[in-house]
């Protein structure tokens, strides 16, 4: 029943690292379109593309900018939410398992599962688990004393804050940015309002998502 356990604990943490993965690559396409449409440039020159996507002229940058930032924040948006469904039906699994151990009587199916894992751009559990202690784990959640817990959860709380600035909140400000300085006729300025909106709308859903998931995940970090 162990080995079969183990089997089924990386079998989750595989599906969770690939799902991971793929938002990993999104968000960082995102950040990259991001930053360069947020850097000062001259306003007589052309200016290069990311992605080796060739120049455009100064009067058409931020429309191009805001157009692939439109785009690539849907993707993003879609990758992470796949990650949140993949991570909550892990978690779903884990919790039905019976076993308290899977791995040479002494390891916890979710320790093996934290540690099976690949690391996540704003996965950051593991900086407040490793506050608690060397003895941090599922199986001795009881002899984290109650106060390094306390801090251990703020700790985790306030890191997810700090990520959530430059996972969600920087992508946005530079759509809008992009879009305020968009010199565009009337017929391209309220097409790209419209795609501005639905990829806003998009990044507040997943953030909302991503918020109810780490208010339900810091419940279950060890010691929590």
């Amino acid at each position: 029943m162990a080995t079969d356990s183990a089997l089924v604990v990386k079998e989750l943490a595989g599906a969770v690292s690939a799902q991971a993965q793929v938002a990993n690559r999104s968000w960082l396409a995102l950040i990259i379109v991001a930053i360069v449409a947020s850097l000062p440039r001259a306003k007589s020159a052309d200016t290069a593309l990311p992605f080796g996507l060739g120049v455009v002229e100064p009067g058409s940058f931020h429309l191009v900018m805001f157009g692939l930032l439109a785009v690539l924040i849907i993707g993003f948006a879609a990758a992470h939410a796949q990650q949140v469904r993949a991570q909550r039906l892990a978690q779903r699994a884990l919790k039905a398992l019976t076993e308290n151990a899977v791995l040479g009587g002494s390891i916890h199916a979710r320790d093996l599962f934290d540690m099976l894992r690949l690391p996540g751009v704003n996965r950051v559990a593991p900086l407040a688990q490793l506050l608690k202690g060397q003895d941090a784990f599922y199986n001795s959640v009881t002899e984290v004393p109650t106060w390094r817990r306390n801090v251990s959860r703020w700790y985790y709380l306030l890191l997810k804050a700090a990520s959530w600035l430059v996972y969600f909140l920087y992508p946005g400000v530079a759509l809008w940015a992009s879009f305020a300085l968009i010199s565009a006729p009337w017929w391209a300025w309220w097409p790209s309002l419209a795609a501005g909106l639905v990829s806003t709308a998009a990044l507040l859903h997943v953030f909302v998502v991503d918020f109810r998931y780490v208010m339900e995940v810091q419940e279950i970090i060890p010691g929590s």
